[in-house]
């Protein structure tokens, strides 16, 4: 009988809708998004971390999602170097110490500004690279779509990236 009376019970409730409700939403609950207020950009520490932490709050990058990379190829400073994934490619970031730059360093930094470029394995050639405007950060950036959203998207980190203090 108590079984009979619990089955009864709960297809009252609709089994299976536990716990919502059947009230349409009003005004009231359905939240308004388009009147929210943009949220202003925070401070960033003049560091990898924050140039990280700026590429991500426009979204390009999740800075908590990074890959070590090894930096003494391209001369950056140890365990200054970092890759991440984006929706179509990577995203590769490096720090220098603009006055206490080794021989590798100069180089690099060098064969970017002549070029664009920078040859990270001998065997695979030069890639291409993009450097601050105070030569402190490297950005190697691979995208696999070339279409008119992508190079406007990789305008716009290139510009972040070069002027990053």
């Amino acid at each position: 009988v108590a079984a009979l009376i619990m089955a009864g019970s709960l297809s009252a409730c609709g089994a299976g809708d536990l716990g919502s409700s059947s009230v349409p939403p009003t005004e009231s609950t359905v939240s308004d998004t388009s009147t929210a207020e943009p949220q202003s950009e925070p401070e960033y520490t003049h560091d990898l971390d924050g140039l990280a932490n700026k590429l991500a709050f426009h979204g390009y990058i999740d800075a908590s999602k990074k890959q070590q990379m090894r930096e003494d190829f391209i001369g950056a400073e140890s365990e200054k170097g970092f890759k991440y994934a984006m929706s179509s490619g990577t995203l590769e970031l490096y720090e220098y110490d603009p006055s206490n730059l080794s021989d590798k360093a100069k180089e690099c930094i060098e064969e970017v500004k002549s070029t664009g470029k920078v040859t990270v394995l001998k065997d695979y050639g030069p890639v291409d690279a993009v450097l601050s405007n105070n030569e402190k950060y490297l950005m190697i950036y691979q995208d696999s779509q070339n279409d008119e959203q992508a190079l406007a998207r990789k305008a716009e980190i290139t510009e972040i990236v070069k002027t990053f203090e």
